[in-house]
């Protein structure tokens, strides 16, 4: 079940993976948040609960979280499940009820 969150964007285009926006979970809250596209094509993301910030900037660190975006059995990644997931707005990403408090 998905809760939307505000997630503002100010704009930052959503980063995806055959398609579909990535989300990753908050090591410090457990909640998901979506991963947007730097200037320079690579991810990044901030956790609108804690306040927490990841960048990708190296090849590997990069490549790593795409296949675990694509490996169903990686529970720290998903697929974001919304319409029109590269022009958010402030529709927001989400977070999973199991998410909350883990």
């Amino acid at each position: 079940m998905w809760i939307k969150i505000n997630e503002p964007t100010h704009g930052n285009k959503v980063w995806m993976v055959d398609g579909k926006a990535v989300q990753i979970r908050c090591f410090l809250c457990g909640r998901f948040f979506t991963l947007f596209q730097s200037k320079k094509g690579k991810p990044y993301g901030v956790c609108t609960f804690c306040g927490y910030q990841i960048f990708f900037r190296m090849g590997e660190g990069i490549s790593r979280l795409i296949r675990a975006a694509r490996n169903p059995e990686v529970k720290s990644v998903q697929f974001m499940e919304v319409e029109n997931a590269g022009t958010l707005g402030n529709r927001g990403g989400g977070t999973t009820e199991e998410g909350k408090g883990a």
